[in-house]
């Protein structure tokens, strides 16, 4: 049996055990649907087990780190010690909101792949 690590939504560890260690986890929704709360509870709860973790968002570094310490998720310290990593790319993303097909820079995999 292959063991499953929290995703840090207590309904979904719940109902699905959590989610396979060392994938790919793509959540996908229209806007609002609450897809950047999921990701900084995932962010939290690898932080939690002392994981170092990346998050990939075309928003702001800084506003992804007020919305989480608006859930009680202190993020400053984890960025700081370099446990946590923030890359924007909403630069390289115009209009993405109404495009359907969107893709990274090609620097973009570079640094993912320098981290």
């Amino acid at each position: 049996m292959i063991s499953k690590l929290p995703l840090g939504i207590s309904f979904f560890d719940a109902e699905f055990g959590g989610v396979y260690p060392n994938r790919v986890l793509l959540v996908t929704g229209r806007a609002g649907a609450g897809k950047t709360v999921l990701g900084l509870h995932f962010l939290d709860q690898g932080l939690r087990q002392y994981e170092r973790v990346l998050m990939l968002s075309a928003r702001p570094a800084q506003d992804l780190v007020i919305t989480a310490e608006s859930l009680g998720m202190s993020f400053a310290p984890a960025i700081e010690s370099g446990a946590l990593t923030l890359l924007e790319y909403n630069e390289f993303v115009p209009g993405r909101d109404h495009e359907a097909n969107i893709n990274l820079p090609p620097d973009g995999f570079i640094q993912l792949k320098d981290i």
